[in-house]
């Protein structure tokens, strides 16, 4: 299942079409509040490695790092 960001009238139209999956919203968030990928891990209760994965999946769909990444779902909406 993927989630469609709730409104677009401030996202950039690049992101407009872009999905993230509820595990990557999951990361991704935690990211934002200053967890590590270690931190990360341990509190989703999956390996670095999944993380890792699941993060590179999230970046190459959204062109971005694991930085450019929390800024582009702070845009979509997906974290405040």
């Amino acid at each position: 299942m993927l989630t469609k960001p709730v409104e677009f009238k401030n996202v950039p139209l690049e992101l407009q079409d872009v999905y993230l999956t509820p595990r990557e919203i999951d990361i991704v968030r935690l990211l934002a509040a200053g967890n590590s990928t270690k931190q990360v891990a341990q509190e989703l209760n999956l390996s670095v490695n999944t993380v890792f994965g699941t993060l590179r999946r999230a970046n190459n769909r959204l062109e971005s790092n694991k930085y450019d990444l929390v800024y582009k779902a702070h845009l979509m909406g997906i974290v405040k």
